[in-house]
């Protein structure tokens, strides 16, 4: 073969190289342009999407928050309600005087609502206990009355839908166990049941972020 021959030859090869790198690198072109290039719609619904997941997820995150914060002010609230209960049956003394037993005052009204666990105590002996078992409303030379816990429900985003008694609805109402039975009080009378319905703030009841809390006539605890 001559050397003019080889020379063609050369060149028709490079030639071939040439044309085949070309469109090598314009198939990987067309692909990459393909995979990577979206479109504003698609753009839109990838993000629309995203936006609605985390809504979503905040959304369930904060109900079953507010569930649990209303579970846990409830159990709280039976055991104080059972705990004056127990003072009662079990204390000789309240703080150093002698007892005329332990309460629980629950109010309810626009701005807050909650409660607080009290004890009612002779000021000496001899003294006569108050008649009426209600917070506040006892003979100062006589009797004394001072709190043991106080609980705000909004500081829990908590608050009081309603308190009940024998069906009627209050603002406040005064739960009270007197030594040494002890004998339940509830507003000063006895044979009475009282339900205090708590939910988490905002919501309406009935529903899920609602729980009631009964006493009964002789002062059983119960939540349902």
């Amino acid at each position: 073969m001559g050397t003019a021959n080889i020379r063609v030859v050369r060149q028709f090869i490079d030639f071939k190289f040439k044309d085949l790198n070309f469109v090598i690198f314009m198939r990987r072109k067309t692909v990459f342009s393909k995979k990577s290039c979206f479109t504003i719609l698609e753009m839109l619904i990838v993000i629309s999407i995203i936006g609605i997941l985390t809504v979503s997820i905040i959304i369930n995150k904060q109900s079953n928050q507010g569930r649990e914060d209303l579970l846990n002010a409830v159990k709280t609230t039976a055991l104080d309600i059972r705990e004056v209960q127990n003072f009662t049956m079990n204390s000789s003394l309240a703080y150093g005087r002698i007892p005329c037993g332990y309460g629980i005052h629950f109010y309810k009204n626009t701005n807050a609502s909650g409660y607080l666990s009290f004890y009612e105590a002779m000021v000496a002996q001899g003294s006569a206990c108050s008649t009426d078992k209600k917070i506040g409303s006892e003979d100062p030379l006589k009797v004394i009355s001072s709190a043991i816990k106080t609980v705000k429900f909004d500081l829990q985003n908590i608050e009081i839908d309603n308190i009940r008694v024998d069906g009627s609805a209050f603002l406040m109402s005064d739960l009270f166990f007197a030594p040494p039975d002890p004998i339940f009080y509830i507003d000063g009378s006895t044979g009475k049941k009282v339900e205090i319905t708590l939910k988490v703030k905002g919501k309406t009841c009935p529903s899920d972020f609602c729980k009631s809390i009964i006493v009964n006539q002789l002062g059983q605890v119960s939540i349902e």
